[in-house]
């Protein structure tokens, strides 16, 4: 006999990025991690861990396909958390490279530096009202800004389809899934709950 109550498993404590709330934080530690080969296939090429007093939160940075519509953007909010960490950056020849995976790289290397020394704020939330997320995550736009700077961008959007989702999306409830196996049009072999 199988006692499925063997299966429960304790809840455990989970540190949970600026305690699952979404909006701005401040003082956040940066770290930069790069895809080794234990890593799957599918995973980032590179991480940027974003750290507060009860979390992390990651920014998974890929390299821009052949494919890609705008692979500006990527290095755009690349140059934004290198900046943010060190605003003396933005005075700073950049070094030309070949392609934009080689600049990927390159700031990557750049913001890995950086983030040994700077902290930055950035702003987290659960999506987009046209594209919500079950799970907290840091903005695509408007997302980072230098520690102590006097008039942030990092405030909540509203409206609209690209409006922030400031509170974490409800869970199905029990109640809405068992409706929906009620008349789920399978034909009822006698199987009995």
């Amino acid at each position: 006999m199988l006692d499925l109550n063997s299966f429960n498993q304790e809840e455990k404590e989970v540190a949970i990025f600026n305690n699952g709330n979404a909006g701005k934080v401040e003082n956040v530690v940066v770290k930069v991690t790069k895809k080794t080969a234990e890593d799957s296939e599918n995973s980032p090429d590179y991480k940027i861990n974003y750290t507060d007093e009860t979390g992390t939160i990651n920014d998974g940075i890929y390299y821009p396909s052949d494919d890609d519509r705008n692979p500006g953007f990527r290095i755009t909010r690349l140059l934004n958390v290198l900046n943010s960490l060190d605003p003396s950056a933005k005075d700073k020849p950049l070094p030309k490279v070949e392609n934009y995976s080689k600049a990927v790289d390159a700031i990557m290397k750049m913001i890995n530096v950086a983030s040994k020394s700077g902290k930055v704020n950035v702003f987290a939330n659960y999506g987009t009202n046209s594209k919500p997320s079950d799970y907290l995550r840091v903005r695509t736009i408007n997302f980072v800004e230098p520690i102590g700077k006097e008039k942030s961008r990092l405030t909540a959007s509203v409206g609209g389809d690209y409006g922030d989702v400031m509170s974490r999306p409800t869970p199905t409830s029990d109640v809405e899934i068992e409706n929906s196996f009620a008349d789920d049009g399978i034909e009822d072999d006698g199987f009995e709950f």
